[in-house]
């Protein structure tokens, strides 16, 4: 047919329950899950194929009940269902000629990770054999009832945030009716599909029937064989009907999966009347046939499949609450890859170029929040720090809590927080803790009291501080950025007056100036009190209170 050399990979995610049909399976489902693979390598080409979930859709003019087994609820006993955990896509070639690979989204909801996920897999491939690699977008729009324009802006928009550009598209389901309809006539004709009259009700009941006799709930092929004058006088009374693939009788179909090699199942037995495949394992539309490759399930870690009951798990949550789309990326090729070293930060360009369906693992892939976040870290610790001010700049502008925005508390928040957080969330509180003062607090604190009740001298060092504070000796933050040094100096040489050093030095330094045990740098968290406060932040608390709050607090050695 012109585009039988080029051949393509179908990436899916699936799950053992199904026999690894998925190909077949999902392509039937509600949007979000899986697709066939074209075969053609040019967008002329797509017009002649069909998707297999489009057939057993209702067409445009009888949307009254669909009464194709993709609309039951439960997978078990090959009935498709509506498991969010399967999606299959098209992955790169292995043969000759271009490389086209395609994500099929549904517009139902947000993009969610293991979506993301298999996106990325498609256009790592895709990228790496640059020029000749397309990736293309197809939105499974068919689910009338739950599909919206916001949807579709909503997924499209998270693909650009991680920078998984596609190449053409996007093509809409919704706009391809008559490519299907044509599809189905020929498959009528050829005598691999046939109308079906069952109702919703029928189909229901058909399916408790069989769970509740333990039986497999597939469809009982009642239509396969009516006589045409029957069906043709349902047609003409109007009759709502869609039309299903017959699967030869006792059918096992045989791929070779790129994940998890020869795969086989009795297509018959496990999905009844949906199939499209012929004997010779050439599927009926006569298409050559792609590649196939399945990834497992993404699970929690409870080992259950992955929902919102373990947390954020769309990408939409993921990018606000504050994490790198590098780092997202980053964690994603991990869920199911390894090149097998050690590494686990990667930058793009080195996904592209290392990525390779040989090193994708068949068990289920874990989602550890933990393990994502300090990848998050060390993305937000090589970033370029103005680069970051501007990330962090939005986290600011909270309208319940604001914090300045102008150049100098931008760079001096960066600067504080860039070493210490995990998302791009936790400047604002980080620095929001930096600019307060919570001596009193602190002086109440186990650790506190430990640290002054074993230092007889820690009074007397406070009122070393406050004298060189009166004198003029401890430095003020300035707008040329020496304060670090000059503050480095200054201890050091309050160090030197007072007989300390090391942690005997600047712990008690630290609590004082800071009313903290712990946190960023000294000279950090004043130089961000002075800039707060200049900026008119009421939590802000200078250099001139810090020393006013140890003199309440240590009233008998301050100095006048």
């Amino acid at each position: 047919m012109g585009y039988a050399r080029q051949s393509g990979l179908l990436l899916a995610v699936s799950g053992l329950s199904i026999a690894l049909g998925m190909i077949f399976v999902r392509l039937s489902t509600t949007a979000t899950h899986s697709s066939l693979l074209r075969s053609a390598a040019s967008t002329g080409t797509t017009r002649r194929l069909a998707s297999a979930r489009a057939i057993f859709q209702r067409f445009p003019l009888h949307r009254h009940h669909s009464m194709s087994l993709a609309s039951l609820p439960d997978q078990r006993a090959g009935f498709p269902c509506r498991s969010s955990a399967r999606r299959s896509v098209h992955m790169r070639s292995e043969h000759e000629g271009s490389v086209r690979v395609r994500f099929a989204p549904s517009p139902t909801g947000s993009l969610h990770v293991g979506g993301a996920r298999t996106a990325l897999y498609n256009w790592l491939l895709a990228r790496q054999n640059k020029d000749e690699g397309r990736f293309v977008i197809r939105v499974e729009d068919t689910d009338v009832a739950r599909s919206t324009k916001e949807s579709e802006r909503s997924v499209l928009g998270d693909l650009e945030w991680l920078g998984l550009k596609w190449d053409e598209g996007p093509f809409r389901q919704s706009e391809r009716g008559d490519i299907y309809k044509e599809m189905v006539m020929k498959l009528v004709e050829s005598g691999h599909a046939y109308p079906c009259f069952a109702t919703d009700k029928e189909l229901e009941d058909a399916k408790a029937k069989a769970l509740a006799e333990g039986k497999n709930a597939k469809y009982d092929g009642k239509w396969r064989d009516a006589d045409p004058e029957v069906v043709q006088k349902m047609k003409d009374d109007g009759i709502p009907y869609t039309y299903r693939f017959k699967v030869p009788r006792g059918k096992v179909v045989s791929i070779d999966d790129s994940v998890r090699g020869k795969v086989s199942w009795d297509a018959e037995a496990t999905l009844g009347d949906f199939i499209l495949m012929r004997s010779t394992g050439i599927p009926a539309l006569g298409y050559t046939p792609p590649e196939y490759a399945h990834l497992s399930l993404i699970l929690g870690q409870d080992k259950q499949k992955l929902s919102k009951r373990h947390g954020a798990t769309s990408v939409t949550q993921f990018k606000d609450e504050g994490f790198l789309p590098e780092a997202m990326i980053n964690y994603l090729s991990l869920l199911g890859w390894n090149e097998g070293t050690d590494q686990e930060i990667y930058e793009v360009p080195e996904l592209v170029e290392k990525f390779s369906l040989d090193r994708v693992i068949k068990s289920p892939a874990v989602f550890d929040m933990d393990k994502l976040r300090w990848i998050n870290a060390q993305h937000i610790r090589d970033m370029d720090s103005k680069d970051l001010q501007q990330l962090i700049k939005p986290f600011f502008e909270s309208p319940d809590s604001p914090l300045p925005t102008t150049p100098e508390f931008l760079q001096k928040a960066t600067d504080i927080s860039q070493q210490r957080m995990e998302v791009l969330a936790d400047a604002p509180v980080i620095v929001r803790e930096a600019l307060g003062h919570p001596l009193s607090e602190a002086l109440e604190s186990e650790n506190a009291k430990k640290l002054i009740d074993g230092d007889e001298k820690f009074e007397e060092f406070a009122s070393t501080l406050i004298s060189d504070f009166e004198s003029g000796e401890m430095p003020k933050p300035s707008a040329d950025g020496s304060y670090a040094k000059e503050f480095k100096t200054w201890a050091k040489a309050l160090g030197k007056k007072t007989g300390r050093k090391g942690k005997g030095l600047f712990m008690p330094l630290r609590l004082l100036l800071t009313g903290r045990m712990q946190g960023p740098e000294v000279p950090d968290q004043i130089s961000l009190a002075m800039a707060g406060a200049k900026d008119g932040v009421e939590i802000a608390v200078d250099l001139d209170k810090r020393v006013q709050n140890i003199r309440e607090n240590f009233p008998v050695h301050s100095t006048a």
